[in-house]
């Protein structure tokens, strides 16, 4: 008996691992969100009707690794030719046309037929080639009802990006009222408003409110829950555990797993490092548009504020400030952020100029909000903002992705947002016939000098504004508007130097750095190899024995777009003030949800 027993462990491991290492996750990842998204309405995306350009819209593919891909990108010399090469190799309409037309691809997995994974994904298969699908709430389809039973041991929990504190919608909105509904909660969480910040009801009451036990659940911490969405980590993720530890009882034993919206990833991360209660919980961490190595917006705005300002390094900027007031501060940041944009970039100054012509009603509204801002203090907002940089998130790899820290089995998935020039500067969805809307960028006057608020979106004109240098120093122009695309994947995915992110006088201080040496020591590395070797050399994977590092690869956007409707929709301000995004969020949560089940359920063997 002792002896079957051990076999059967040995064989249900060995299976798990041989599944486990021959998925291709990224094709599975991406033939599912292409069904899913021709199958689906698109409400926000009427001007989008044939199947393929509403996959030519949404989805970047080539089943090429990305170190592959990103290589060959870099080869070209100039940017618009990396351009070129990009939408070549990940919006190939061949590749495209190909991903449209193919079924699932089984998992290349011991005796794939006799696995749970096999009837969940034979349901999936039925469900897409039912051309009369109605899905009304998804939890309430068999896909979706299987997708309960599969997780009912798991939550999910959705973690906001940098500022969402002032955001009052939540995020991937179209799949989360479902949730809500199937648990009879309101469709979104109730809020008021003071000034600029939601203040939601209680969340424990709010998910405590439910008529049925719980199961699978998808949550999101709202408004000040972390606290300050701008400030640093260690009081986001001790914020987040304390979150976590409030939910009512059913679901204290629950595994977790994190959806990182941006910022939101980081936050994971460091919750995962500093408490061990929480660690222990943590099965996966999912990075949507997540800053494993940072966001180059941030590190290019530090390196702007370093400039224009006496300090010449973070240390020096916090002792700058220390001599000034908080509102001071403000006023004097934003004028010579303001003037050294309009040196290189002249086009901000007449977005600025224009806000002039706002009316009285809007003006004291904007005032209202600077006004906010000025109330907070900017030192703590400097120093979580400098903690999104890719110099922050280097010395946190070097310190932190470890056994040490990662002592608990963890699997981390990385989906990278990328934005096509069309996505950035037009407004809308690409069309068969090539019609665009008007752009949404640029403000459009009216006849007496007024802005036309319907064909602006302050979306796009923020984005804009703050990923001006990131779109100059990002290698390849391969972006998403907010975090290049090789540091939205985990350190281990890269194979770039060092050098090509840093400058020499940047590596040599983190190598002399005395808590990095222990780092150093271990992986004999001299500081010519540390700025020269390929990343993905100096941190192996292999090294990490308890973390699995997944790629989901890429989808089509700007960073805000994948997630949220619309970003700013500012108090005071008409509804019709911007538009919608067009991304199918619904059908990209459905995914996310569906590639998890389908690992999960590898993971456990046979019947």
């Amino acid at each position: 008996m002792f002896k079957f027993t051990f076999v059967s462990l040995i064989l249900t491991f060995c299976f798990s691992c041989f599944a486990l290492e021959n998925t291709d996750y990224k094709r599975l990842f991406s033939e599912i969100l292409t069904k899913h998204i021709i199958q689906d309405s698109h409400r926000f995306d009427e001007k989008t009707d044939d199947p393929f350009f509403k996959i030519k819209d949404s989805i970047y593919f080539n089943p090429k690794p990305f170190e592959e891909l990103y290589l060959d990108i870099l080869k070209e010399k100039k940017s618009i030719s990396a351009f070129k090469k990009r939408e070549e190799l990940l919006s190939n309409n061949k590749t495209l046309t190909d991903l449209m037309n193919s079924g699932i691809t089984p998992p290349n997995a011991l005796k794939w037929e006799k696995t749970n994974a096999f009837s969940f994904v034979n349901e999936l298969q039925n469900q897409f080639k039912d051309k009369g699908h109605r899905e009304g709430n998804y939890f309430k389809t068999k896909v979706g009802k299987k997708v309960l039973e599969h997780l009912k041991d798991t939550i999910f929990i959705l973690l906001p990006g940098f500022g969402n504190h002032t955001v009052a919608h939540m995020g991937l909105p179209d799949l989360i009222k479902d949730i809500n509904l199937y648990y009879g909660r309101s469709r979104f969480r109730p809020y008021r408003l003071l000034q600029i910040i939601p203040t939601f009801t209680n969340y424990k009451k709010y998910y405590g409110n439910n008529n049925q036990k719980v199961g699978f659940d998808i949550l999101q911490p709202m408004g000040m829950e972390l606290g300050l969405s701008t400030g640093r980590h260690e009081h986001n993720s001790a914020k987040l555990r304390e979150w976590i530890n409030g939910l009512p009882e059913g679901y204290a034993d629950k595994k977790i797993v994190f959806l990182g919206y941006s910022k939101g990833t980081t936050i994971a991360l460091d919750v995962v490092k500093d408490f061990e209660d929480i660690r222990k919980r943590v099965k996966g961490i999912i990075g949507l548009a997540g800053p494993f190595q940072g966001s180059i917006s941030a590190e290019m705005t530090m390196r702007r504020l370093f400039r224009i300002t006496p300090a010449g390094t973070k240390e020096a900027f916090i002792e700058w400030s220390k001599s000034i007031s908080s509102s001071e501060m403000v006023y004097t940041l934003l004028n010579k952020y303001a003037d050294s944009f309009s040196e290189k970039h002249p086009i901000v100054s007449y977005f600025l100029s224009s806000i002039t012509n706002l009316n009285e009603e809007h003006f004291e509204t904007v005032k209202a909000h600077i006004e906010y801002l000025i109330s907070q203090d900017i030192r703590e907002v400097i120093n979580g903002f400098y903690e999104e940089s890719q110099y922050h998130m280097l010395d946190w790899n070097i310190k932190h992705l470890n056994n040490e820290t990662f002592d608990q089995p963890i699997s981390i998935f990385s989906l990278s947002f990328l934005s096509n020039i069309n996505d950035f500067f037009i407004k809308g969805p690409i069309s068969e016939n090539g019609e665009k809307s008007p752009p949404e960028m640029i403000p459009q006057l009216t006849v007496n000098g007024g802005i036309d608020f319907e064909s602006f979106s302050p979306d796009i004109l923020v984005l804009k504004l703050t990923s001006m240098d990131t779109m100059e120093y990002t290698p390849g122009g391969t972006s998403d508007t907010q975090v290049a695309w090789a540091d939205s994947k985990p350190i281990t995915f890269d194979p770039t130097p060092l050098s090509l992110s840093f400058t020499n006088k940047e590596l040599m201080n983190m190598y002399k750095d005395e808590d990095n040496q222990e780092f150093f020591k271990k992986n004999n590395l001299s500081f010519t190899q540390f700025k020269n070797s390929p990343r993905n050399k100096i941190f192996k994977s292999k090294n990490l024995d308890n973390v699995e590092f997944v790629d989901l690869g890429e989808v089509r956007g700007t960073h805000w777009s994948n997630v949220f409707r619309q970003v700013l929709k500012l108090p005071g301000f008409p509804i019709e003030w911007g538009h919608n995004h067009v991304f199918p969020n619904r059908a990209l949560a459905k995914t996310l949800m569906e590639t998890y089940t389908i690992k999960v359920l590898l993971e456990g063997g046979q019947k």
